[in-house]
């Protein structure tokens, strides 16, 4: 299987080559063609046979926990390529998209999942999104690459939460400026009545509320209940 010729360290690039070398010089080989139909057969025949349910499944395991190989970008694109369905969700709810986000957090991979049309904001089960998910982590070019593929950077979630308020809690200065740059706004109340600001004071971060201060939000805001 795909999954275990990786885990091995198997690089789907080398053997290729060395496939090449073996083959006769007056046998005409067609790179990608080649490639292909090596990846198809390591990925339980998926590419192969054609199959697309298996190649959507074979795509949803190159981005699972522990899947953090050289070829996700390569494999998951060749996947698409040939059917791959970038819509479909597992029994959380979560897409590719979603699993690029949690997992693999290549820049790479979510433009190509974008570019082939997946949902870029559809939450899993539990009202999350993939923007907050990288909200909540500390690699602002993931939240740039969000934000580049369509994500509104100031949807809320399910719990009222904005992705830099998500970001003032749990994430870092460097995410927290990532989400200014596109646009978020630094004054905006949760559904708790909470600014981004008033969130990294409560979490007693403050690292992240120099960058809020930073960004120019307002000491002086107030909230529904008088307090700053």
């Amino acid at each position: 299987a795909l999954m275990s010729a990786i885990a091995d360290g198997g690089d789907v690039r080398n053997d290729y080559q060395h496939i090449l070398a073996m083959k006769k010089p007056d046998a005409p080989v067609e790179k990608e063609s080649a490639l292909d139909k090596i990846v198809g057969a390591t990925a339980a025949k998926s590419l192969a046979t054609g199959n697309r349910a298996l190649m959507t499944e074979d795509m949803a395991l190159q981005l699972a926990p522990g899947a953090f190989k050289k070829n996700v970008d390569e494999i998951v694109a060749l996947l698409i390529r040939h059917g791959a369905d970038v819509k479909a969700v597992n029994a959380s709810g979560e897409s590719a998209f979603f699993l690029a986000v949690d997992h693999a957090r290549s820049a790479e991979t979510i433009t190509t999942l974008a570019n082939a049309g997946a949902d870029t904001s559809l939450a899993d089960k539990s009202g999350t999104t993939p923007l907050m998910l990288a909200a909540a982590g500390d690699d602002p070019n993931l939240v740039l690459a969000l934000s580049a593929s369509g994500v509104e950077v100031d949807k809320p979630n399910r719990e009222g939460l904005t992705a830099l308020q998500v970001a003032a809690g749990q994430g870092s200065p460097a995410v927290i400026a990532a989400l200014v740059q596109r646009g978020a706004k630094v004054d905006q109340l949760s559904a708790n009545d909470l600014s981004p600001l008033m969130l990294a004071v409560k979490m007693n971060n403050k690292a992240n509320v120099e960058a809020l201060l930073e960004a120019g939000a307002s000491v002086n805001l107030s909230n529904k209940a008088g307090y700053t």
